[in-house]
């Protein structure tokens, strides 16, 4: 997995580089990173709208698109602090969306049944990548045979 996460922070870094990146414009690294997960999983960037919104991403069971997860992307840097507590986050998606990942592409925070289950950051080679500097995914974040909404995948 660390070759995913790898590539994936490239990608994250070469579109940060130009400096004209927006929230959007990370949207296709996250997919591929979500994907590479598991054989299992499809990632559906900008799904259809749902009652309670339109989340970014919908992850499902590729055998028969069962919704396992959505996911929330703030551009690079957003407080994830501050977007929790936003209406759209309190009101909404929390409270509808029983298996839910909030991002600003270089945190993640997963919700289960609207709580903070958990949150990391991937690994970084660099202590400058990540604003107040890197830090590694905790152990047993991320165990074998998961994903990263924690469905059991083998």
């Amino acid at each position: 997995m660390s070759e995913q996460i790898t590539d994936y922070l490239r990608r994250i870094e070469a579109a940060r580089r130009l400096g004209n990146d927006t929230e959007h414009t990370h949207r296709p690294a996250l997919q591929s990173l979500l994907e590479s997960l598991s054989d299992l999983i499809a990632v559906t960037n900008e799904p259809k709208r749902i009652a309670c919104g339109a989340p970014d991403l919908v992850v499902t069971r590729r055998q028969d698109g069962l919704i396992l997860g959505y996911a929330e992307a703030k551009d690079v840097g957003v407080s994830l602090d501050e977007a929790a507590k936003s209406e759209q986050m309190r009101k909404r998606y929390l409270p509808a969306l029983p298996n839910f990942i909030l991002t600003d592409y270089l945190e993640f925070r997963w919700f289960v049944n609207g709580a903070l289950r958990n949150k990391f950051r991937p690994p970084c080679a660099k202590s400058d990548c990540y604003p107040g500097g890197g830090f590694v995914v905790p152990q047993g974040v991320l165990p074998n045979g998961y994903f990263v909404f924690g469905f059991q995948c083998s």
